[in-house]
């Protein structure tokens, strides 16, 4: 991750996680009114993300020679995505599990990008900075409710990280 614009995109991205700067595309009240993704999220993540894989397909068609570097899959995270996806075929209501299920292909794609991207140790510093920073931004977000106000559910993918516990 060699550019000030990769690492902005990077900051946007991961720093958009707490403050959830999104938009539904089919949203349902009634299906959001009981825990469920009430639709398809796309959010500033969403379109970070696209551009983050842009400029890495660039990189790549204008390398002169292939390089052998080894791709990081995160298989155990590439089975859970495959059984999720298998669960929407009974589901009763399909579209919810796909909207949850885009939501978690949201974040396996984050962790690919940065787990095949970084490339030196300032790369690692800055990605531990954001994260840190996301973090804090989350704590403030549940510290400044007070304890009669119902306190938030954190962001979306602390919602997904219970799933893998």
């Amino acid at each position: 991750m060699s550019t000030i614009l990769q690492r902005l995109l990077l900051a946007i991205g991961i720093l958009e996680i707490p403050l959830q700067v999104d938009s539904y595309l089919f949203y349902q009240l009634e299906d959001a009114q009981f825990g469920s993704v009430g639709g398809l999220n796309i959010s500033l993540l969403t379109f970070t993300l696209a551009a983050l894989y842009v400029l890495w397909m660039i990189e790549v068609a204008l390398r002169p020679k292939p390089s052998c570097q080894s791709i990081v899959w995160g298989v155990p995270l590439l089975f859970y995505l495959s059984v999720v996806a298998l669960s929407a075929i009974g589901a009763e209501k399909p579209p919810l599990t796909l909207y949850e299920l885009m939501l978690m292909v949201q974040a396996y794609l984050l962790f690919f990008y940065v787990a095949n991207r970084m490339q030196s140790r300032s790369d690692v510093v800055f990605v531990v900075s954001m994260l840190t920073v996301m973090e804090s931004l989350n704590l403030s977000d549940i510290s400044s409710c007070s304890s009669t106000e119902r306190r938030p559910s954190g962001s979306r993918f602390m919602k997904l990280y219970s799933h893998f516990r």
